[in-house]
């Protein structure tokens, strides 16, 4: 269910990088808000780096996104559900779909429209707790592929000055995904018992909205813990002025 990380970290990353260069690569287009369409600019970028993420972009402070791995998450769901997740590798899709962009730029504002083919997932799971109708309690492998991926994304943020200087801070991300199916394996849910660990899977996939519903609200906080974090990072480095050149 972590795939709106994905959803979002190669977008939000290409749109850092494209800002965040003390010196741009000589491939970037340099976006000047008196001399050219923020929102055009910043969608023909996104294009130029797209097939640069497999590999990552060094001098531009972008890691490899193929795949991408998250070490640890921890997901809640009420008093009765508790899971950690390891190792999370998540694999970059060919293609990402960029359907609407708009940037405003006095508001710290940020709107994407986006679409992803498929997201394939792999990681190490343990849980504990009630899912569904059945009791579970058990560790293994997990796998997760979804197909037709759609999210809306707003980016909320303002403008600190600091020193004479005014400086970017994220603030929260409102997101709305959609995913038109997914296939989900956990490994020995019921360990010595494949039977059950079938039926269990089995189950999972007939109520996949269900699943995707229940685990939004946790899914969609540690999302956004990790993108804040991350484009913070970038953002207390270089000021207002150095990530759109006023000239």
């Amino acid at each position: 269910m972590k795939y709106y990380l994905l959803l979002l970290m190669p977008v939000l990353s290409c749109l850092t990088g494209i800002s965040l260069a003390r010196k741009l690569p000589s491939f970037i287009e340099v976006c000047r808000p008196k001399h050219t369409d923020i929102n055009e600019c910043l969608k023909r970028n996104i294009e130029i780096l797209k097939p640069k993420l497999k590999d990552g972009i060094p001098e531009m402070h972008i890691p490899s996104f193929r795949p991408y791995v998250l070490p640890q998450a921890n997901v809640q769901l009420g008093d009765n559900f508790f899971a950690t997740i390891k190792n999370l590798s998540l694999s970059l899709p060919k293609s990402f779909i960029v359907d609407d962009l708009k940037a405003d730029l006095d508001k710290v504002k940020l709107y994407i429209k986006l679409r992803i083919p498929e997201i394939v997932a792999t990681t190490q799971y343990s849980l504990k707790g009630r899912l569904l109708i059945l009791n579970l309690d058990g560790e293994g492998a997990g796998y997760i592929n979804l197909t037709d991926v759609h999210a809306e994304v707003t980016g909320y943020g303002k403008k600190e000055n600091r020193n004479g200087k005014d400086y970017l801070v994220i603030g929260d991300f409102d997101i709305l995904p959609k995913t038109k199916s997914m296939h989900l394996i956990l490994e020995n849910l019921f360990p010595n018992n494949q039977e059950l660990t079938d039926s269990a899977n089995k189950l999972f996939n007939e109520n996949q909205q269900v699943l995707l519903e229940d685990f939004n609200p946790a899914i969609l906080k540690i999302v956004k813990e990790i993108i804040i974090g991350l484009m913070s990072n970038f953002f207390n480095r270089y000021s207002y002025d150095v990530l759109f050149p006023d000239d």
